[in-house]
């Protein structure tokens, strides 16, 4: 079973009824909607950081092709026209 990570967390008062409020609003405690927020904001930023890391893997696989010689079309030792 996974362990759960705990931290604590210093707000400014002015966001203590703003969060209390919604916290109730979903029926959860403040600490819970916390870790949501938390998770959710972790969990795009993951996204956006393999997107980037994606992209910049096709730009790089893009650059090395474009980058390399063409094959030649002429073989080596070409037949005279008779």
């Amino acid at each position: 079973m996974a362990s759960n990570w705990r931290i604590t967390v210093t707000l400014p008062e002015q966001f203590k009824q703003f969060l209390e409020q919604w916290a109730q609003n979903e029926h959860r405690s403040v600490s819970n909607l916390a870790a949501s927020i938390l998770i959710n904001a972790a969990q795009e930023k993951i996204s956006i950081s393999e997107a980037t890391l994606e992209n910049k893997k096709s730009k790089s696989q893009t650059i090395k092709k474009s980058n390399s010689k063409p094959k030649s079309t002429k073989s080596a030792n070409p037949k005279p026209i008779t």
